[in-house]
């Protein structure tokens, strides 16, 4: 067995620490509500959709070689799905009955540890019959 000095332990310490902020992230992400995350990561997907289109000059790209540069047809494409996309993303948060506080909506109601697991799969935590 290898000896242990001050400084090995607390280095062991900050690469601890350091895991537990990593898994706590991670577990994190487990007690979030999937389906109103989905429907944020869309909202801000249509928003980056709506800060391109707001920034495109027609005149400038219009006069651009159009076999060189094809920002003009992305744009088109982004401005013709765009209303299709608001829409749907607006149903969305309808359906989900959603307070427009993300934080808010996609926080769990229930903590995720082993003992709610074993409750989903209908066993008693830590025994099996």
């Amino acid at each position: 067995m290898g000896e242990y000095t001050l400084e090995s332990a607390l280095e062991k310490i900050k690469d601890l620490e350091k895991q537990n902020r990593f898994l706590q992230g991670e577990l994190s992400k487990y007690n979030e509500k999937s389906p109103a995350r989905a429907y944020y990561v869309a909202l801000k997907l249509l928003n980056q959709q709506i800060d391109f289109l707001d920034k495109f000059n027609f005149e400038n790209e219009i006069k651009s070689n159009p076999k060189e540069d094809k920002i003009y047809d992305r744009a088109m494409d982004v401005y013709e799905k765009m209303t299709s996309n608001a829409s749907k993303i607006n149903s969305l948060r309808i359906e989900l009955n959603l307070s427009g506080d993300e934080r808010k909506d996609t926080r769990s109601n229930r903590p995720f540890s082993p003992e709610s697991v074993a409750d989903e799969v209908g066993e008693l935590a830590g025994k099996r019959y």
